[in-house]
């Protein structure tokens, strides 16, 4: 996964493992944050790998953006 990020997209980055967000298996963080915002469209289901979540600096989640949502429309 590294390898392909640097290669193909030029991320020099640090990135965490490559972890599950849906299903039997869900990351527990994604199982907290899913359950802490309302739903998408798709409910609590992530569509894709770029549904965006607003966390506070506390630690709470506070809203959930779509895929297509713009970072600098969440500022």
């Amino acid at each position: 996964m590294k390898q392909t990020c640097s290669l193909d997209f030029g991320v020099s980055f640090p990135l965490s493992q490559k972890i599950d967000v849906n299903g039997d298996d869900t990351h527990p963080i994604f199982a907290f944050i899913k359950n802490a915002v309302p739903n998408g469209i798709l409910g609590k289901v992530i569509k894709r790998n770029f549904t965006k979540f607003l966390v506070d600096t506390h630690g709470t989640p506070v809203k959930r953006y779509a895929p297509t949502t713009n970072p600098t429309e969440i500022e």
